[in-house]
């Protein structure tokens, strides 16, 4: 508790440390009970699922027999079985034998071994196949001991995952009604009530963006699976969705940034959330490819009114002072989001479907919608109440990670100077080999590929959230890091070089074979890559167009900047679906790699020249070199 902070803050403090805690222990002693008992649960369940299968395979044998077929005679008996151990991989062979134990027909996914009879390392049901009321034979059906430790151990996984976001979503919420229910009436400073109302609005940030992001890990393969009758290559199938709602989004953000200054952060945030529960709707309960396509850009308009409404709103009730601290709240629900919602995705679409998926997320948008109506206020902003020329200047999620300059006041939006950045070789650099890469990588690998690829190697939807949830918990470890680091050590450019090699090195393994070991190298790679890198990339943008923001502010160029990532971003799932339908996703993802190490290495060139012909001018005119707060 800081010296400016009220004596009735400090138990407020006391009682959300407390809940948490015994919130902690009892989602802990939950989860050990249930891990527990996971392979005492689970092999009933394969028995059931073995004895279930055989029977109905046994009836269709037994009507064979009955129509006076002899056993030995049947035709299809293989192919049949073929046809079911493909359909059910827990299933690791199939068996006709007859009463002395000798092998009339068998399917196997196991060794020959055990589909002869020697099951040591496997759980047999034996049925028994009658033909007038008299025993003929027994079908085998076994389950594979490995199976079934796999079968646990991703049970166990998926324990702990449901452990880890239950208590971040807890925190979300109960930070959220703590401070609405008990804080404000110790909140007696300025900044104190500043950050009670950041804290509102965190919570509405976390909702709209798990709502979407809870679709993460097979919108992809849903959408190719949509499309079999449409003639369009799988790859471009499984991508143009994901494009019609990166696009939208693009689109309509600086048209959200406006609308949501005149029409009150409340009345935008409500809109927006009523597209994003038309969306997901009509995503759920129309099985039909163009209208997937149409509900995507639907959810994308959405989602940009209420990414504005609650960036805004921050906007509105922070000063200079607390900016960065409030937007730092903000981001932080952003990243608790994408930690949680892969991985929450992942588990509900192995259990209830992918629609129905869908409909839960339409149903947390409505709810955010409820909340914000009841909590948000009306607020609508006048131009020359803050810095900022235009909320559209800042419409990403990485922004307040590094201390930006701060701009004069202006009544309006200052004219972008097009023509002196077309000429500003540096502004066009970071546009081009950073901003576009660091977005296309992160749409085109994390959200498009891996859910496909990991798809193709035979891993569940639940496996896919874990794998995707790496990224968000590398960039929400590690940016503050490496945003210290940059400005500790004026590092801006080489992060920036750095991240984007990173992330392209890791996907390079990749030519050794795919492989979720890869996937997962490569996911990692990604977060700390742009961990280091998204922050930094700001800080450059302004100090290179300094000559072309003078008097103006760069709010207008930052918003140039986010809106090329923006459709760097949009381009990343259709540019890299057409890879995969030239070559394979495992060789797109080697493109990937190999486009993101090329493009690093030549900024690096760029900005790196530069910098060496000043300093070598400099020396040898007996001049000092720069000092550490020197322009790049």
């Amino acid at each position: 508790m800081t010296p400016a902070q009220p004596a009735a803050y400090r138990p407020t403090r006391h009682l959300f440390l407390f809940a948490l805690a015994l919130l902690f222990a009892t989602q802990l002693g939950l989860s050990l009970y249930a891990w527990s008992l996971s392979e005492r649960l689970l092999l009933p369940e394969l028995n059931r699922k073995a004895q279930t299968s055989g029977s109905s395979m046994a009836r269709k044998l037994e009507r064979a027999l009955d129509y006076g077929i002899p056993l030995r005679r049947m035709e299809g008996v293989g192919e049949y079985f073929d046809d079911v151990l493909k359909q059910n991989k827990d299933l690791a062979y199939l068996r006709v034998s007859d009463l002395a134990g000798a092998t009339v027909f068998r399917s196997s996914h196991a060794p020959a071994a055990a589909a002869q009879g020697d099951t040591g390392d496997y759980l047999d049901t034996a049925l028994p196949l009658h033909h007038q009321d008299t025993a003929i034979g027994w079908l085998h059906v076994g389950v594979d001991k490995g199976h079934l430790a796999s079968r646990v151990r991703e049970l166990r996984y998926d324990i702990g995952i449901v452990l880890l976001t239950s208590l971040l979503i807890a925190f979300e919420v109960l930070w959220f009604i703590v401070t609405f229910n008990v804080a404000e009436p110790g909140l007696q400073t300025a900044e104190q009530k500043s950050q009670q109302r950041v804290v509102l609005v965190r919570v509405l940030t976390f909702l709209f963006m798990f709502a979407e992001m809870l679709s993460r890990p097979f919108l992809p393969v849903y959408a190719a699976g949509l499309a079999q009758d449409i003639g369009l290559p799988e790859g471009l199938r499984a991508s143009l969705p994901l494009s019609a709602f990166l696009l939208a989004v693009a689109l309509a953000m600086p048209g959200a940034g406006r609308w949501s200054d005149h029409a009150g952060r409340r009345n935008s945030y409500v809109a927006g959330a009523l597209l994003v529960v038309l969306g997901l709707s009509v995503t759920g309960l129309v099985p039909h490819y163009l209208a997937l396509i149409a509900a995507r850009a639907t959810t994308g308009v959405g989602y940009a009114l209420m990414f504005m409404s609650c960036q805004g709103y921050v906007f509105d009730h922070t000063g200079a002072d607390q900016r960065a601290k409030g937007m730092a709240l903000f981001v932080g629900a952003i990243m608790v989001a994408e930690i949680c919602a892969p991985a929450v995705g992942g588990i509900l679409a192995d259990r209830i479907g992918y629609r129905m998926v869908f409909i839960v997320g339409a149903a947390i948008a409505l709810a955010a919608a409820l909340i914000a109506m009841y909590v948000l206020d009306n607020h609508k902003r006048h131009a020359a109440a803050i810095a900022e020329p235009d909320l559209r200047a800042l419409s990403e999620t990485y922004t307040a990670a590094t201390p930006q300059p701060q701009p004069q006041p202006l009544t309006a939006a200052p004219a972008l100077p097009l023509r002196q950045l077309a000429g500003n070789r540096r502004f066009l650099a970071l546009a081009i080999l950073t901003g576009i890469p660091a977005k296309f990588m992160y749409t085109g690998f994390l959200i498009f590929l891996v859910p496909l690829l990991l798809t193709s190697l035979g891993h569940s939807k639940s496996e896919i959230g874990r794998y995707t949830m790496l990224y968000g918990l590398g960039c929400l470890l590690l940016a503050p890091v490496f945003a210290r680091l940059a400005d500790r050590y004026n590092a801006y450019a080489a992060l920036v070089a750095a991240g984007g090699l990173l992330t392209g090195l890791g996907m390079l393994p990749v030519f050794m074979g795919a492989s979720a070991e890869l996937v997962m190298l490569a996911i990692g790679a990604l977060g700390i890559g742009q961990a280091m890198s998204i922050s930094a990339q700001l800080v450059l943008v302004v100090r290179v167009t300094q000559a072309q923001t003078q008097g103006g502010g760069s709010g207008a160029v930052l918003g140039l900047f986010r809106l090329v990532e923006r459709l760097g971003a949009a381009a990343g799932p259709v540019a890299t679906g057409a890879l995969v339908v030239s070559s394979s996703p495992s060789q797109a993802m080697l493109w990937l790699g190999g486009a993101s190490v090329s493009a690093s290495l030549l900024f690096a060139l760029l900005f790196a020249l530069p910098s060496m012909r000043r300093n070598s001018t400099k020396g040898s005119a007996g001049t000092a070199t720069p000092a550490a707060g020197a322009r790049p």
